[in-house]
């Protein structure tokens, strides 16, 4: 019993949606909480200065444990597997096909300025993020990957999508990837997952329950959800727009990378070409 599709992400780019429409289908199975983090390579030594350990602390490392979370899905059913460290992680690719041969491959995009910033104010509103402004975590992002900071402080590296799947399109056959546009995505939920349901193999006329909200976060050893955001932080500033013209222009190439790739019109992400 092992996953048949993986959900690799972005991160805040809807996969917690997505984790808990997939899971109210009668034909599909997956674990109570996402990010298993199983399929990565699990750093042995971090640094002092890293901050959190949010991305690798609650991983399930032993292949026999990981599987074994599988055990109990339903006879016929299909299985999944939904984290957003595997598209960012330039080793997954490689250890999801040695461990899952070649499972169904789903990501979800969004436009890569706002998946930062709302990276960051996710990160400011439960407490783990120092810095009060989406500029300084800007400013300080490649300082901090040098001194082995966790993924989940990457806000601007997240976003390169192009690099990212292009990983994935070298391993697996086009016909077993699908990327879905976070914007379009929300904006018709069940029609996506309806043709989401049917790339997996199930019924695709199930409608699940849209109207739900979900909290993300959660520890696969307990699957209970751990999250809760902290008392007296203020919302954060809103993006400057310098920033953002900046970041769009450093995305723009990879942007068109991640066009080609999938087949997906991202021209409203940088604006006018």
């Amino acid at each position: 019993m092992k996953p048949a599709f993986l959900v690799v992400g972005a991160a805040k780019s809807g996969t917690t949606s997505a984790h808990h429409y997939l899971g109210e289908h009668p034909g599909i199975f997956v674990p109570a909480v996402k990010q298993l983090n199983h399929l990565v390579d699990h750093p042995a030594k971090r640094s002092p200065l890293q901050g959190p350990d949010v991305t690798y602390k609650r991983a399930l490392r032993s292949r026999e444990e990981y599987l074994q979370l599988f055990s109990g899905a339903p006879e016929g059913s299909v299985i999944g597997d939904v984290a957003h460290i595997y598209l960012y992680a330039e080793e997954s690719p490689a250890i999801v096909r040695e461990a899952l041969g070649s499972p169904r491959i789903i990501a979800f995009i969004r436009n890569p300025a706002d998946r930062a910033y709302s990276q960051f104010a996710f990160n400011r509103e439960f407490g783990i993020e120092p810095l009060a402004t989406f500029e300084e975590v800007v400013e300080k992002e490649e300082a901090r990957i040098k001194a082995g900071w966790d993924p989940v402080y990457h806000y601007v590296r997240r976003g390169f999508y192009g690099s990212q799947l292009a990983r994935y399109y070298r391993l697996f056959p086009e016909s077993g990837i699908r990327v879905y546009k976070f914007e379009d995505f929300f904006q018709d939920t069940v029609e996506s997952m309806a043709d989401l349901y049917g790339f997996v193999g199930v019924d695709p006329t199930f409608v699940p329950d849209v109207s739900r909200k979900f909290m993300p976060g959660g520890d696969p050893r307990t699957l209970e959800y751990v999250a809760s955001p902290a008392e007296g932080v203020p919302k954060p500033k809103p993006m400057a727009s310098e920033t953002r013209r900046r970041l769009m222009e450093t995305y723009f190439e990879d942007i068109l990378e991640a066009e080609r790739l999938t087949g997906l019109d991202l021209a409203d992400w940088p604006g006018e070409r």
